[in-house]
């Protein structure tokens, strides 16, 4: 109600000669109350008390759910603007996989006594991973202990898919235990048409993704977070202490990566000198493999470099491993000098 006057006083008086009249209404604080018919619609020139509706499906709906050995039914309130898939929105971690850091939770594990610390990204399909005395456990680590687990303790039948830029950790884990090897290009797409393909027991990347066979084709971090919670429970170990005992087992690996700025007008030029190579910093390529276009360096050691330009950022980045960290290093090192010294 406005009321306008020639000055205050008059305006108060006018005011206090206003009768409103109105009828109360029955409050409605329950969205699934206010959609029942005998419900009063607060704006009935609307017609009801429905602002909006959506339906997402895929497929035929009605066919999954008549053929589903069960059918669970429940209604989920989701506190936002619009229906979406439930997703986590929370922020426990700076996660920064480049720098191999999870800032906050590595000080808030410090503060306290936790035997896991455990992060995802925003959308949760990638992971962090701290172990229970604050260090970082890379993805490479994390797909070769999940996939001993899932064999050892659940008997999970099938092979093992890693992208080609993937540390060969796991590769030892699946010899040693009679498991085939699926070597995929960069990109999750891959790994996850050998989960809709029944092939493995589990696929993943450096890139902090996983999965797992029986599961979405898709790298999910929160099931990677949940399985590692599982393995340290069950086993009453520290992610470190089973990773020591698998490298015992089958061997250590060292494996880094390392980005550096690329302009785009340069990668055309770099992937014609990657092509020519016969050595790398004076080290003879014993063997070459190029998978989804990516050209990977094997040495007579049994070593490996890749230099691989981002697809989505203005960088490049050099992988390596190797039986030590110093061969890792001059791996690096050689492969760095690819990309201001044309044929080194």
């Amino acid at each position: 109600m406005v009321v306008v006057a020639e000055s205050r006083a008059l305006a108060e008086d006018a005011v206090s000669r206003v009768l409103v009249e109105w009828e109360p209404l029955t409050a409605v604080t329950d969205p699934e109350t206010a959609l029942e018919p005998d419900t009063p619609v607060i704006h009935p020139e609307l017609g009801d008390n429905l602002v909006f509706e959506t339906r997402l499906s895929a497929g035929d709906v009605d066919r999954a759910f008549a053929e589903a050995d069960a059918v669970y039914a429940d209604t989920f309130t989701i506190g936002r603007h619009t229906g979406v898939p439930l997703e986590p929105r929370v922020i426990i971690a700076d996660f920064d996989p480049s720098e191999r850091r999870l800032t906050e939770l590595a000080a808030l594990m410090r503060e306290g006594r936790y035997h896991l610390g455990l992060a995802t990204d925003g959308d949760a399909d990638r992971f962090g991973v701290l172990d229970a005395d604050g260090t970082y456990v890379t993805a490479n680590e994390v797909l070769a202990l999940v996939v001993n687990y899932l064999i050892d303790t659940r008997g999970a039948k099938g092979g093992v898919a890693r992208s080609v830029a993937t540390s060969h950790l796991v590769d030892a884990v699946a010899r040693h235990h009679g498991r085939e090897v699926y070597e995929t290009g960069v990109g999750f797409k891959y790994i996850g048409r050998l989960i809709a393909d029944g092939k493995l027991v589990a696929g993943g990347e450096e890139a902090q993704g996983l999965t797992i066979g029986g599961h979405v084709p898709d790298k999910d971090g929160i099931l990677a977070c949940l399985l590692l919670t599982e393995m340290v429970a069950r086993t009453g170990k520290p992610l470190r202490r089973q990773l020591e005992e698998l490298t015992a087992l089958v061997g250590p690996r060292h494996y880094r990566r390392v980005d550096r700025p690329l302009a785009p007008s340069e990668a055309t030029a770099l992937a014609a000198r990657l092509k020519g190579l016969s050595t790398v910093g004076g080290l003879p390529i014993a063997r070459r493999a190029e998978v989804e276009g990516i050209l990977k360096f094997y040495f007579g050691d049994g070593s490996w470099m890749i230099v691989r330009p981002s697809g989505t950022e203005p960088v490049v980045r050099v992988y390596a491993e190797a039986a030590s960290a110093e061969r890792v290093d001059e791996l690096l090192a050689a492969g760095c000098a690819l990309l201001t010294t044309p044929g080194a």
